[in-house]
């Protein structure tokens, strides 16, 4: 539905709303951009086999792209035919039951109970946000491919397909959290004002939480 250029390269990618056929591709770019973030390290101890790590977080995303993809939004970033990124934005973040209606796929990872209490660990991140934050708009997942971050990508994703996309459909408050220092600096730099910082634990693990919003026009 989106077309931007950058000014220095003169390349154009493209945003759209994404279809069944990208879920795998879409799983497997933001399970490997999510692999180091705390939130999601934090359940390698609720594992039954730790090693099989990398294998839960893609199925994990898998989960909440069709979760998106059913009663929310879900974005593409493309740039000549190659899918970059995707983001996950909503009118407010799902809840624990929308996740568990698509879980099944995750129970060869670990027991249902514990399945729980991770989702409630990551809802529990959002508390702040959702109390300090009257938000119109919720960015629940942005995730570039980690072969090509760090070249100014997220950035225009974040800027002109995401940004664009809420002001194409009325514009409003958008507020995300983030959990690790580095990216709190990048939305800050991006114009995005802090609004809350708290903390969550899974047995033991401290995760830091920063929550962010920005009036999009």
């Amino acid at each position: 539905y989106l077309t931007t250029r950058c000014r220095r390269t003169g390349k154009v990618m493209h945003v759209y709303s994404a279809r069944p056929e990208h879920i795998d591709k879409l799983a497997e770019i933001a399970g490997a951009a999510f692999e180091n973030y705390p939130l999601h390290t934090s359940v390698k101890g609720l594992l039954a086999d730790p090693e099989e790590f990398p294998n839960w977080i893609r199925d994990v995303h898998a989960v909440m792209i069709r979760v998106f993809a059913r009663y929310h939004t879900v974005l593409v970033l493309e740039d000549q035919g190659e899918i970059l990124g995707v983001a996950l934005l909503n009118h407010r973040p799902p809840g624990l039951l929308e996740y568990l209606r698509y879980c099944r796929p995750l129970l060869g990872y670990m027991r249902f109970d514990r399945l729980v209490r991770f989702f409630a660990f990551t809802e529990a991140a959002d508390t702040v946000v959702r109390r300090e934050s009257d938000f119109d708009w919720f960015l629940t997942v942005i995730a570039v491919d980690p072969s090509r971050q760090h070249q100014g990508i997220g950035r225009r994703f974040l800027e002109k397909g995401i940004e664009g996309y809420v002001r194409f459909h009325g514009g409003g408050r958008l507020a995300f959290i983030t959990c690790t220092p580095t990216n709190a600096r990048f939305y800050s730099s991006a114009g995005y004002q802090v609004v809350g910082e708290h903390s969550v634990s899974l047995d033991g693990n401290e995760v830091p939480v920063w929550s962010f919003e920005k009036v999009i026009e």
